[in-house]
């Protein structure tokens, strides 16, 4: 849906119309589904304690500058074999919730790994010079490796950039330092990072945590954040829903 944006926001844009903005949030488990209501008004939806971790990370989107946030428990159900590129982005507590969640960024997809996927150096568009999402056919990606050298047809998704898998271990390898009061080398890493990637928000924030935490560390006089360094753990808390 992300990258369905793209051409999509390429055509409302020529008509100078302001571009869509999509925040996905995705979680798993068990909840109640059916059809809610009266005679007068009904309506099918969900129900559940996953529904609203859900609806928590959707709102995420926006705090750590992504567009699709999904839960560990949703990431441990991914095949390896569908090619998804995920990058670990923060250990949260929502609001309304004891235990803190795992999130990661649904970056996209990458099937070239496998003997039949999408070559590497293909001179095949990934979508046309100007596409038509209102008119073109929309194709998946198992559909993909059987397009190529057919005609041109809108794409669901592109290939993740291998210089975009870099930078999210390059971010993820910030992280772990952070999470293991290493505060000095998350600073390192995540400042990084941002020369190569300067509009990611995530690795902003996550500077600016560290930076902050090794600042106090190096100081290291202050009796009160000592016993608070002692208690810390890498958890953010959202107040907010």
């Amino acid at each position: 849906m992300q990258q369905a944006l793209g051409p999509l926001n390429y055509e409302i844009t020529e008509c100078k119309l302001e571009p869509l903005k999509v925040r996905i949030g995705v979680n798993t488990g068990e909840v109640l589904s059916g059809t809610f209501g009266s005679d007068l008004k009904m309506k099918f939806g969900c129900m559940g304690d996953p529904v609203n971790l859900a609806s928590r990370l959707e709102g995420l989107c926006k705090t750590y500058g992504v567009g699709v946030l999904c839960s560990q428990a949703t990431k441990d159900r991914l095949p390896p074999e569908d090619g998804f590129v995920c990058r670990k982005l923060d250990l949260v507590q929502v609001k309304g919730k004891k235990e803190p969640t795992v999130i990661y960024e649904v970056i996209g997809r990458d099937l070239r790994g496998e003997d039949d996927a999408l070559p590497i150096n293909t001179k095949q568009p990934i979508l046309p010079e100007r596409p038509t999402l209102l008119t073109s056919p929309c194709v998946s990606p198992r559909k993909l490796r059987h397009k190529i050298g057919s005609t041109p047809e809108v794409m669901c998704w592109e290939p993740v950039a291998p210089s975009r898998v870099t930078q999210a271990l390059l971010y993820e390898e910030a992280w772990t330092a952070y999470s293991k009061q290493n505060f000095a080398e998350a600073t390192h890493l995540a400042s990084q990072l941002l020369e190569e990637r300067p509009e990611d928000v995530a690795a902003q924030r996550l500077l600016k945590r560290s930076a902050s935490l090794a600042a106090k560390v190096a100081e290291g006089s202050d009796p009160a954040f000592l016993q608070e360094l002692a208690e810390w753990t890498a958890v953010a808390s959202m107040t907010e829903k």
